[in-house]
């Protein structure tokens, strides 16, 4: 993000809250902080689509496909288990 970028949003910005700044229903502080908080959730967005795109290739089994798999035999016997176990 570029700071012209970030000067162009914020124009966008005071134009959108000067009502309620002029009526004096948000402070400075309140329009700068939402300010932030809408660039930081674009951008989030933006880098959670982008990982989304390069990730959606990977099967989640891959990384075992050269292990043997394990199996186990049946219990055919009553399994004991203590009370306190966590």
């Amino acid at each position: 993000m570029t700071q012209e970028l970030v000067n162009q949003i914020l124009l966008e910005v005071n134009a959108h809250y000067e009502p309620r700044l002029n009526a004096g229903l948000i402070t400075d502080t309140q329009m700068y902080s939402n300010f932030v908080k809408w660039i930081k959730r674009k951008y989030t967005q933006k880098t959670y689509q982008s990982s989304e795109k390069q990730n959606s290739n990977l099967d989640v089994n891959t990384a075992w496909a050269d292990q043997a798999s394990q199996h186990h035999a049946a219990v055919n016997s009553p399994v004991h288990i203590p009370e306190d176990f966590v």
